[in-house]
């Protein structure tokens, strides 16, 4: 059951509507009677419903009419206590959408204290509820005060406890509520004393009873001796105790140092990592480098260790070769390492992934032969690793393609060049010994499952597979008739299919529009693709134009809302360079961003709806509708300074996005030889708004995207009110003043008013010259 909840709820979290949809009455087939469903159906229509309405669906209604339905039910299972249905729906909330407390649309918080309102106007009685409201608002100390001033369930109490247990401020208070709630334990009296750095207590504690000193493991005695700077005491504890730790040897170490036993103390770094089994071993590492103990730190990475911290281990492998002047060798002892890293190794990917590319790409070509040898030799056509299922999912493929997409800002073209003819290679190379396998395992008049035998035809281009593969998906959508995607692959093989037979495409436009029904209806997103191909297939210029209208917008509508899930993406600051006017005094006084048109863009190649023209065929667009507001991911180039700010008379304004209203997209700009084919230029829409020549490269642009007629869309501070007004919501995070910038006066007042309304400071910053350098310097706002 756990495991379904998870798969239903990660559905919800991607917006998979129809999966999700599916995965709620397994849950009721196969657990009749269980709240957990009910809560499941209300939180589905109430996802359904904030989507539809900020899509501005005409289903809207009828979704919100469904949900209300649901909670009726909810409360029939509670013998009509609507206040105990409202509490009950926070705490599934609360315990179950943990992920989608990265949702700024969600508004979970707001959701969470409506829910607790809603239980509380029923009941002004119900203390669970008014703790709760207390602990969503996140003040710890009244909640702290309530508990103490009314009597809770001991479990809600030991919850509150232990999401306090990492903040030292509340120390003291949550020792008060133990006793109170008799929660107390002699454990947590000594993790109180541990976290109260009472060391003398802690000395006293052991030397009580000398069984202690051997059996807690909350602190060790040699710590609480080195703290007191008893390092003798320390070292005889440390040196006489049989099964040391890791971390004892670590400590010890530690010890010698401070008695100067240089020697010694390498000794205990050597023990800490060959002993290593908790801690952070790479600690034990870095002390030795520190120590300048470049021979012991050689001998122990000789040495077999588990897989565990692989990729630090290799990385000083790495830095020891470096240290020698093995340039060579340091580049392919990092052969292996990027599968490996992780979102916590980001300082490790900056200094190595480059290096990895040409080993990578030899490991991938290795793989895929060996792979295709052991396919043939055991005759394992339905093995799950055949290449990753497919070429895309391949694990050293993926990686390659992650790091190349790094490579369009960090490294300069050349290098990305290279590095995709390596993956054009590969992608020959996938494809020849996918149909090599397929074509084997028709030979052997082997049967293969629908999804595997997709797979392999994927690989074959001509009429007989295209056919295969309808047949298969039209298998597929007897069994689930209302899933968009499998339309939308039927409708493109009956396209491809048609261009080589009738060109009537009847069958694809059927399929397409299905798809585009079936994915309004659960809001599935399709990338635009059926919109566009009706486009190419469509006579009329009216249908033609709805069409790529739509895909556009939905485009737009599923990036800013899908990047809203991941906060991450909204992190970074970005810059925008402009000249000192009125325009940019407007825009800052107004709260807007300018939006452009591509006829005002400095460069005339830019969005290209000529070649849009050319792909779609009398589709009369209007190149106007296009706009975008171009930023940088860095506030610190010459080139920019000098064409965008009047030759550094103008500002610099770094702003951080927080929300991003239904039709504003935002990407970053690929850049690339733009003198090829226009196949070879554009792989989909967004390409025509986002590619430019790599003439550009140094710009480091990210766009904001608009397809309409408005060219100032208006900006708040404050993500709810940019929620419901649908605009955007954003911090001005700083304002960089250029070289030859003589207006502080002007702008002074304007800057004050930013900072009251956004409650929080605008970092100021004044370019200047040092050594023939551009440099950023902190604006001392008392001069």
């Amino acid at each position: 059951m756990e495991e379904l909840k998870k798969v239903i709820v990660d559905n919800l979290y991607i917006t998979n509507f129809y999966e999700a949809l599916t995965n709620i009455k397994q849950l009721e087939v196969n657990f009749p009677n269980t709240e957990e469903t009910l809560f499941f159906y209300y939180y589905l229509y109430d996802l359904m419903s904030w989507v539809s309405k900020n899509k501005q669906n005409a289903s809207y209604k009828k979704i919100q009419k469904t949900k209300d339905e649901y909670f009726k039910k909810i409360v029939q299972k509670n013998q009509n206590d609507i206040s105990q249905s409202y509490l009950q729906l926070y705490l599934f909330l609360k315990e179950n959408f943990t992920k989608f407390d990265r949702f700024t649309w969600f508004k979970k918080y707001e959701k969470e204290k409506e829910l607790l309102n809603h239980a509380l106007q029923k009941d002004p009685n119900n203390f669970d509820a008014q703790f709760y409201l207390l602990f969503i608002t996140k003040e710890n100390k009244k909640c702290v005060d309530f508990l103490m001033e009314n009597t809770l369930d001991t479990q809600i109490v030991q919850k509150f406890i232990n999401n306090l247990w990492y903040k030292d401020e509340y120390l003291d208070d949550v020792q008060k509520l133990r006793n109170k709630y008799n929660l107390t334990t002699e454990q947590s009296e000594l993790y109180y004393k541990v976290k109260k750095e009472e060391y003398n207590w802690l000395y006293k504690y052991f030397n009580e009873n000398q069984e202690r000193k051997l059996n807690v493991n909350t602190i060790s005695y040699g710590k609480v001796c080195f703290e007191l700077k008893k390092y003798d005491e320390a070292i005889k504890f440390y040196e006489t105790k049989e099964d040391k730790s890791s971390n004892d040897f670590y400590k010890l170490g530690e010890c010698y140092e401070k008695i100067d036993d240089k020697r010694k103390a390498i000794q205990c770094y050597k023990n800490y990592y060959n002993n290593f089994n908790l801690g952070y071993w790479e600690d034990g590492i870095n002390k030795l480098f520190e120590l300048e103990a470049y021979d012991e730190i050689k001998n122990i990475l000789k040495k077999e260790k588990s897989s565990l911290h692989e990729v630090e281990k290799t990385f000083f492998e790495a830095k020891i070769l470096n240290i020698e002047k093995q340039y060579t060798n340091s580049i392919n002892h990092l052969s292996g390492l990027i599968n490996k890293l992780q979102n916590h190794h980001d300082d490790l990917k900056k200094d190595i992934y480059f290096l990895y590319i040409q080993n990578n790409y030899e490991l991938t070509l290795d793989y895929i032969e060996k792979s295709y040898q052991r396919i043939i030799d055991e005759e394992d056509f339905e093995a799950d690793d055949v290449f990753g299922l497919s070429y895309s999912n391949l694990l050293t493929f993926q990686e390659m393609k992650k790091y190349i997409k790094k490579l369009n800002i960090e490294y300069t073209n050349k290098f990305r060049k290279k590095a995709k003819s390596y993956l054009d290679k590969i992608h020959k190379l996938y494809i020849k010994k996918i149909r090599m396998i397929y074509k084997e395992s028709k030979k052997q008049d082997i049967k293969l499952s629908d999804d595997r035998k997709l797979d392999y035809l994927s690989a074959f281009k001509n009429t007989n597979a295209i056919k295969e593969r309808i047949n298969i998906y039209k298998n597929k959508n007897k069994i689930e008739p209302e899933n968009p995607k499998y339309f939308l692959e039927l409708g493109k093989l009956e396209y491809q299919k048609s261009k080589k037979t009738d060109k009537k495409y009847k069958k694809a436009v059927k399929s397409f529009e299905k798809s585009i029904e079936l994915a309004d209806k659960y809001f599935v997103n399709l990338d635009g693709e059926p919109e566009l191909l009706l486009v190419k297939i469509k006579k009329s210029k009216e249908e033609k134009k709805s069409y790529f209208d739509k895909s556009i917008k939905d485009y737009l509508f599923y990036n800013s809302f899908k990047k809203d899930t991941y906060t991450i993406f909204f992190e970074q600051t970005l810059y925008k360079y402009q000249r000192f006017s009125l325009n940019a005094l407007s825009s800052l006084s107004e709260n807007y961003l300018y939006f452009s048109t591509p006829q005002q863009l400095n460069d005339p190649f830019d969005v290209a709806s000529e070649s849009l023209e050319k792909q779609f065929k009398n589709l009369k667009l209007n190149k106007s509708n296009f706009k975008l507001c171009s930023l940088s991911q860095i506030n610190d180039n010459k080139l920019m300074w000098s064409h965008y700010t009047q030759e550094y008379r103008g500002i610099c304004v770094g702003y951080k996005f927080l929300y991003l209203p239904n039709y504003v997209g935002k990407s970053k700009v690929k850049y690339q030889n733009t003198n090829l084919s226009e196949k070879d230029i554009f792989n989909c829409i967004l390409d025509y708004w986002t590619v430019k020549s790599e003439d550009w490269e140094y710009e480091q642009e990210v766009r904001l995207l608009h397809y309409g007629d408005e060219q100032k869309i208006h900006y708040t501070f404050d993500v709810s009110e940019a929620i419901e007004k649908n605009i955007i919501a954003l911090q001005i995070e700083s304002i960089t003043f250029g070289l030859k910038f003589q207006h502080e006066a002007s702008i002074k007042p304007i800057i004050l008013e930013i900072e009251k309304k956004q409650k929080s400071k605008i970092n100021l910053f004044k370019a200047n010259q040092s050594k023939q350098k551009l440099v950023l310097e902190e604006v001392n706002e008392e001069k």
